[in-house]
């Protein structure tokens, strides 16, 4: 009896420290923009991270990868929070990849130009970003951080 209860808690510390391992391990599905930002920001705070992508490498410059979505983006006030989630050296450098614009100029049917400023002084900004080079950063990022990222 006391050899079986033995067995039973050592049984249990073994159940435990699994699931005590398997809390810091994380599976990612899909490596693009949003995957490769979460996989760097969960390797900065430690889990284990593996990221699932059906397509190829979009860093491999494939035919098959030309073929992407928008050429830019623009990171707005919310999406520049979202970079605040990353770890500071690496948001600057991301940062540094885009181009600051503070405006946009409109121009109407009547001919006229309209200049809208996106923030109420040149403090405030956006930042445009290229879609393919902002994914090809986050997810180079990734692997740097220790993410493992397999690719159909």
């Amino acid at each position: 009896m006391a050899e079986m209860a033995a067995r039973d808690r050592k049984h249990q510390e073994l159940g435990d420290a699994l699931v005590e391992r398997r809390r810091h391990e994380v599976t990612i599905v899909g490596a693009g923009l949003v995957g490769s930002l979460l996989a760097v920001v969960l390797r900065s705070r430690g889990y284990r991270v593996t990221v699932y992508e059906g397509r190829r490498d979009p860093r491999e410059g494939t035919q098959e990868n030309s073929a992407g979505r928008s050429i830019n983006l623009v990171a707005t006030a919310r999406g520049l929070k979202a970079l605040s989630t990353l770890p500071p050296d690496v948001a600057t450098r991301l940062k540094a990849l885009g181009t600051k614009v503070y405006g946009r100029v409109i121009h109407t049917s009547e001919g006229e130009i309209l200049a809208q400023k996106y923030g109420k002084n040149d403090n405030e900004y956006n930042i445009s970003l290229s879609r393919s080079k902002l994914n090809d950063f986050l997810l180079g990022e990734a692997e740097r951080a220790g993410a493992s990222i397999k690719f159909g």
